[in-house]
């Protein structure tokens, strides 16, 4: 009787075994790579068909996104000495996660837009996003079962949802380039010295973001800008205000003005 016991209990125990979950395959997707500037000399560090890119861990310098740290399709850029440790997937497939876990309070950093995606019918339905997504978070289910990698996920450039999945789903859009995207114009984007200005003359200009709106206020080939006075919003230079070549850009609802040189 005893060994009949003994016997019934091992096969449980592989029983449950057997039983268990493997482990998730988005666990298995997500790669690392380090991407290191020394001496402040920019460097590129490939990613061939990447989808998303996170930084996970900052091993030297100040890394912030747009700034010091960007990304695109094909490869992480750093420069003046931001040196961190990134993970990054190329999988187009179904079972990735879309929530970022590193984002913790800077969701509220960047800029956000609301998208509603709706698979009808049960078909798979692909809902382009403007900008370059940097994670998106379920916010309101609409009908049917949404689950993250499962019925709904992202990439940098859309939504995606199948099986019935309606919902709406908020979007922080990320950066593509320096200063936020393609309005930048190159190393430094307007940063300056302490002498800046000194010794030319100014014209102070006003440019508005009205309704969190991006404006752009033209002003032929600066040599430099520097912000004068805030009139409403936050203002902090490339991110919610820059200048490049053609003139000054403001959003996210930075109203000021500016020295112009």
């Amino acid at each position: 009787m005893r060994l009949f016991s003994m016997t019934a209990a091992a096969g449980l125990v592989m029983a449950g075994s057997v039983a268990l979950p493997a482990a998730p395959a988005q666990a298995q997707q997500w790669r690392e790579v380090k991407c290191e500037s020394w001496n402040y000399r920019e460097a590129r560090c490939p990613i061939p068909n990447a989808n998303r890119v996170q930084l996970l861990r900052v091993d030297g310098g100040t890394c912030i996104e747009g700034q010091t740290w960007y990304h695109d399709r094909n490869a992480i850029v750093v420069r003046n000495g931001c040196r961190a440790t990134f993970r990054y997937d190329n999988n187009d497939g179904w079972g990735l996660g879309g929530w970022d876990p590193n984002l913790g309070n800077n969701w509220n950093n960047g800029q956000r837009q609301m998208v509603r995606c709706e698979s009808w019918n049960y078909r798979d339905q692909r809902c382009q996003v403007n900008g370059n997504v940097r994670s998106v978070r379920l916010m309101r289910v609409i009908a049917g079962d949404c689950r993250d990698g499962q019925t709904f996920r992202w990439n940098r450039n859309a939504i995606f949802v199948r099986n019935g999945c309606r919902a709406d789903f908020e979007v922080l859009l990320g950066y593509n380039g320096w200063q936020g995207g393609n309005q930048g114009g190159g190393w430094g984007g307007g940063q300056v010295d302490p002498d800046f200005g000194v010794g030319r003359p100014a014209q102070t200009i006003t440019c508005e973001s009205w309704n969190y709106r991006s404006a752009r206020c033209a002003v032929p080939r600066p040599n430099g800008v520097r912000l004068n006075r805030v009139l409403g919003g936050t203002c902090v230079q490339d991110r919610t205000w820059g200048w490049d070549r053609r003139g000054v850009w403001v959003n996210g609802g930075c109203r000021a003005t500016f020295d112009v040189y």
